[in-house]
């Protein structure tokens, strides 16, 4: 079994506060219930989910769920890395942890079942990619970030399998990814400027990044491709918000 932890700590000061005043991204509702919900019953109905635990601002999500679900709540303080490890400290190390993020509504619990069983018994860090041909005959409409290897061109998702006794030695350099996500430079320079002029010329393989996050991180790192869309089609802007309420129901603000 995996548990599954949800990061649900992102204040909504961001572009989809034009879309709902709900204080924190995961409680805009869609349908008549939060964003949140969606992603629990997905966790909740996925068969190889044992224990879910949510990181967020614990007073407005605990009243969301009823006691017999199970569904366990910690108050987040700090960076992401930080929550991270308090989340898996929580669960315990014996068992893997899928960390998901709380702004992927369209999430299933068979999506959630087909991720964990695609990855194999030998890895510390999984993490998934679908490719571009794949979300554009599933959402054409849907602008995404991809980038091109020798196998083809993907795009990743907002969840990901972890070994969480690996994750204390993955903090500093996460940390120093998150601090520069918006320094290319510094991030070139974190990667190996060698790596980045093959990668940018698309000479790389998925293999070869596997290998240089593995030797980033100090642990093992595989790709997943999954044909599940749905795991990257993260909440994050008002036009997501409005193609994701015409698929859930509901009225756009």
């Amino acid at each position: 079994m995996t548990n599954a932890l949800v990061l649900a700590a992102a204040p909504n000061n961001g572009r989809l506060a034009a879309v709902s005043p709900a204080p924190n991204e995961a409680l805009i509702e869609i349908g008549g219930k939060p964003i949140i919900r969606y992603i629990v019953d997905a966790l909740l109905d996925a068969e190889r989910i044992n224990r879910i635990v949510l990181l967020g601002p614990a007073e407005d999500l605990s009243v969301l769920f009823l006691d017999d679900e199970g569904v366990e709540v910690l108050d987040s303080r700090g960076s992401v890395t930080h929550n991270l490890l308090k989340g898996c400290e929580f669960l315990g190390l014996d068992e893997r942890v899928l960390v998901v993020t709380s702004d992927i509504p369209l999430l299933t619990g068979e999506m959630v079942d087909d991720f964990i069983s695609r990855c194999g018994p030998e890895g510390d860090f999984f993490y998934p990619i679908v490719r571009k041909e794949v979300c554009e005959a599933s959402y054409p409409n849907v602008k995404r970030t991809y980038a091109t290897v020798r196998e083809g061109t993907f795009t990743g998702g907002n969840i990901f399998l972890i070994n969480p006794s690996v994750l204390p030695k993955m903090a500093k350099t996460m940390d120093e990814i998150f601090k520069y996500r918006k320094n290319p430079l510094k991030l070139c320079s974190i990667l190996g400027w060698g790596f980045v002029l093959r990668f940018l010329l698309r000479r790389v393989a998925i293999s070869e990044l596997e290998a240089r996050v593995s030797d980033l991180f100090g642990v093992k790192a595989l790709a997943v491709e999954t044909p599940y869309v749905e795991i990257g089609l993260d909440v994050d802007k008002p036009e997501d918000y409005k193609l994701v309420v015409g698929l859930l129901g509901g009225e756009t603000a």
